[in-house]
């Protein structure tokens, strides 16, 4: 018994037939192309040297084509016009570019005016001063020429063996001196002419040591002992080979003088049978020829010897 699943009243399909395989299509070679021919770059000519003739212009006549429609009085109005608008304009620039550049000058030369201002107030109070501590600089000024004429009067006198000796006790140190020699300064290099001192006359030494420490310690041993030497100061110091150089100012007192003309010296009583007019008169002299730079006045030999 055979069971259908088909309607009744419809026709069943008939079954579709398998497509028969396709046959593979087979492409023909292509033929090869024929190779181009080369092409054969024509020569290039030479350029036909340019013709310099008149250029034409466009308009042949001297006198270009115009319409004026305007009367000549309007004309030239307008034209007066246009050149006062050009000269106002010219005139604006020329301020502006003026004003640019006075801007910088301006700044410029106010800071110098100020700077110049500043320093004319510092000399006027430099003046101030100088004119306030006149009769202290006068009262200096002959301070320094009478220690200078009294130095140059015993210059000569100075017993250089008690110098050296005064110099050799106090040198435990290892110092070498190299220069010792009178100056003829009198003013103190420690820069204070009016403090108290023994000092009648100043010496410029100089020498090598083993270090700075060694030459410190000589210095403070010069100014332990004043009886001699007085016033040590060091003014120049330098690094050499193995050791140090030194160069330094001393004083000395009266006992380094060998006093050589002391029998020479008058006695009291003769100073006293002197008239005081002559006296006066011959320290007035002296006084002024130290100040004309003398350095030989019997007044000022006098009062030393006193």
């Amino acid at each position: 018994m055979t069971l259908t699943t088909e309607r009744p009243g419809k026709e069943p399909r008939p079954r579709k037939e398998p497509k028969a395989p396709r046959e593979p299509k087979v492409k023909a070679p292509r033929p090869p192309k024929e190779p181009k021919p080369a092409k054969e770059k024509a020569p290039k000519q030479p350029k036909a040297p340019r013709e310099h003739g008149p250029k034409e212009v466009a308009w042949p006549s001297p006198v270009r084509p115009s319409a004026m429609l305007l009367p000549p009085k309007v004309a030239g109005r307008r034209l007066h016009q246009r050149a006062v608008k050009n000269s106002l304009i010219a005139g604006v620039a020329a301020l502006a570019v003026m004003g640019l550049i006075y801007i910088p000058v301006n700044a410029t030369a106010t800071v110098a005016q100020d700077k110049l201002d500043a320093q004319h107030a510092e000399v006027a109070e430099h003046k101030e001063y100088l004119a306030s501590t006149e009769s202290v600089q006068k009262y200096f000024d002959g301070f320094i020429i009478r220690r200078q004429a009294v130095a140059d009067a015993l210059v000569k006198d100075v017993a250089y063996s008690s110098v050296l000796k005064a110099m050799n006790d106090a040198n435990k140190f290892g110092i070498t001196l190299t220069e010792v020699h009178a100056t003829k300064s009198v003013k103190p290099a420690s820069g204070q002419p009016f403090a108290a001192s023994k000092a009648v006359g100043y010496l410029e030494v100089g020498g090598s040591a083993r270090d700075e420490q060694a030459v410190s310690q000589y210095i403070g041993a010069l100014a332990e002992d004043t009886t001699v030497l007085t016033d040590p100061y060091l003014t120049q110091s330098g690094d050499a080979r193995g050791g140090t150089t030194f160069k330094m100012t001393i004083g000395y007192t009266d006992k380094a003088m060998s006093f050589k003309g002391e029998s020479f010296r008058p006695s009291d009583e003769e100073i006293a049978t002197l008239d005081p007019a002559t006296l006066n008169a011959g320290a007035a002299a002296g006084t002024a020829a130290a100040a004309a730079g003398s350095t030989q006045s019997d007044t000022n030999v006098k009062d030393v010897l006193k």
